[in-house]
């Protein structure tokens, strides 16, 4: 490792004045004339980007900064080359981009580049020891489930809506066996973005969990439909569920009916269960936007009685939402809740929610998992 200044990973400044040593700046070039960057060295992480005359300033923003400007500026040398090292976690994967004159614009020297689930695509930085649970992908050698896909219009929102409905692999030769739920937010997301198909594919072949059902609801108007709206809750509950109920063989216990999430699916996951404890029995909320009314939240799990709800938590390090998910566990642990919580140095993504999604699957609905 070179000696270079270490900048917090989540530390503000103003632009950086150019170094003075010479054996730093040879380095420098010579990360350089390889075009490689991230440079990856321990626990230290060197950005460069080489840009021209025209090029005044040069800026880190991504999942450290909350995607704004922080102030994060590369150190420009002589021939226009910028550079910047930071320090971050050794398992970490960081998803960024660089503000070059103050337009978004993906690192030129890192081919790995990943879908952001908003019709773009952001550079990403993967530590030597980052490892995802399982890593979703098409395994032709085992057997697959079937995804339908389904309009929905029920009474209590206006508008269609689309349901993917994943059926496991054994559903059609079986036809006596009920299934547990599993009832996602985001649903086609989940689907395109999350990989929970394969996931559930995989998962269900190594007999890791028990077979599931899992029913992908879309949303119309996403924010106000999850964040406390009653007349969605009831669309899940009285209309959603109930039919879902009529039309496949399901276990209609509430432990057999799960919620999933991601951000404020996360979060409508919780207050579901927290109003519907007679329907559903589990939830599993990756990086919960629980800063979101968040007082009302905890003063929602601190009055009401102890739900028969087991909960799976987990939050990005590297995502702002973090300690309002720390302060949540906190509390469901002073109130008494069975749950898990577990924290990744990732950020707020569909990369770090598919990677992560194992975990939380086989503590829900695993064979061993009944702590």
């Amino acid at each position: 490792m070179f000696n270079v200044p270490i900048i917090s990973v989540m530390s503000r400044g103003t632009h950086p004045s150019a170094p003075t040593s010479p054996q730093l700046e040879k380095r420098i070039r010579q990360l350089a004339e390889k075009q490689i960057s991230p440079w990856i060295e321990g626990t230290q992480v060197t950005f460069l980007y080489q840009g021209t005359s025209h090029t005044r300033e040069v800026e880190l923003a991504g999942e450290i900064t909350g995607w704004h400007s922080r102030g994060l500026y590369l150190q420009r040398l002589p021939g226009d080359l910028f550079y910047l090292s930071i320090i971050l976690p050794r398992d970490a994967r960081l998803e960024y981009k660089f503000l070059v004159n103050g337009e978004w614009t993906l690192d030129p020297w890192n081919q790995t580049r990943l879908e952001n689930g908003i019709g773009g695509k952001n550079s990403a930085c993967v530590m030597r020891d980052y490892l995802g649970d399982v890593h979703p992908h098409w395994a032709p050698d085992i057997p697959h489930g079937q995804v339908l896909k389904e309009s929905f219009q029920g009474g209590a929102l206006p508008g269609g809506r689309d349901l993917y409905i994943y059926l496991p692999p054994d559903y059609e030769e079986n036809p006596e066996k009920r299934y547990p739920v599993l009832y996602t937010h985001d649903g086609r997301d989940y689907i395109e973005n999350g990989k929970l198909h394969w996931i559930l594919d995989r998962l269900i072949a190594e007999e890791a969990i028990e077979p599931v059902i899992a029913v992908c609801i879309d949303p119309i108007h996403r924010f106000s439909e999850y964040t406390f709206n009653n007349s969605y809750c009831h669309m899940l509950v009285e209309e959603i569920t109930p039919m879902i109920d009529q039309h496949y063989r399901t276990r209609p216990e509430p432990e057999a009916r799960t919620l999933l999430g991601s951000s404020l699916g996360g979060l409508v996951s919780t207050y579901l269960a927290f109003q519907y404890p007679h329907v559903y029995g589990q939830v599993f909320g990756q990086s919960s936007s629980f800063q979101f009314y968040r007082e009302r939240m905890v003063n929602t799990l601190r009055d009401l009685p102890i739900r028969p709800v087991r909960f799976y938590l987990s939050a990005g390090c590297l995502e702002g939402l973090i300690h309002a998910n720390r302060h949540m566990a906190d509390v469901m642990a002073a109130k008494g809740y069975t749950f898990r919580y577990q924290e990744y140095n990732e950020g707020h993504n569909w990369t770090h929610w598919s990677h992560r999604m194992a975990a939380g699957l086989k503590y829900l609905f695993g064979k061993n998992e009944n702590e």
